[in-house]
């Protein structure tokens, strides 16, 4: 996501001809101020959170209103210079970050059209996260999948190779894990020629 957000600043700033672009982005309940450009530039980085009552008016809305601008802690200092601020949203209905522009490099107003443009590149960028989580996703389970093909290399491999001989016995022994790596545990003790230890392990 930082990727995403770093690429995000810059192309948005260009393309909407402003004077500069921030992107905050969620992180443990907290939002951090993780990419800038241009006149924002100066945004600290500091960890904020958004007050509970617009918290719950960000999933369906399509921007911050100004006035609610400086109720984000970050923007105490700023709030003159942020004109814009644009909820992103995941495929999970999931507030993924916010992104904020800056005044106009024209210093003209914000239109209908800004607007419309804006929230179109914003549901790109949380196009683009959403893929990234699902990729992530994938890894992680192409990963899990790989450790446990390796436990379960490492559990074959500590059961004994052979079955002792011994006269008038007939032994057998097998493992079959439900999963891909179980908790049991077999193994031989040859005390001496007529006596014979078996052990027998299960985590529980």
């Amino acid at each position: 996501r930082e990727t995403i957000g770093k690429q995000s600043v810059e192309q948005i700033r260009s393309i909407m001809k402003v004077k500069g672009t921030s992107i905050a982005i969620a992180e443990n309940g907290q939002y951090r101020i993780a990419n800038s450009s241009g006149t924002l530039s100066t945004l600290p980085k500091d960890y904020f959170e958004i007050p509970e009552q617009l918290q719950s008016n960000l999933s369906s809305a399509k921007q911050i209103k100004q006035h609610e601008l400086g109720s984000l802690s970050v923007l105490n200092n700023y709030t003159e210079q942020v004109f814009c601020g644009i909820p992103i949203n995941s495929g999970l209905d999931q507030l993924e970050a916010i992104l904020f522009t800056g005044e106009k490099l024209s210093e003209s107003v914000y239109n209908n059209d800004d607007f419309e443009l804006i929230n179109l590149l914003s549901n790109l960028i949380g196009s683009a996260f959403e893929r990234a989580r699902l990729y992530e996703e994938m890894t992680d389970k192409e990963r899990i999948k790989r450790e446990l093909e390796i436990a379960r290399e490492i559990q074959i491999n500590s059961l004994p190779l052979y079955e002792p001989n011994y006269d008038g016995l007939e032994i057998c022994a097998s493992l079959d894990a439900a999963h891909e790596v179980g908790g049991d545990y077999y193994d031989y003790l040859e005390l001496s020629p007529s006596k014979l230890g078996v052990i027998v392990g299960d985590v529980v």
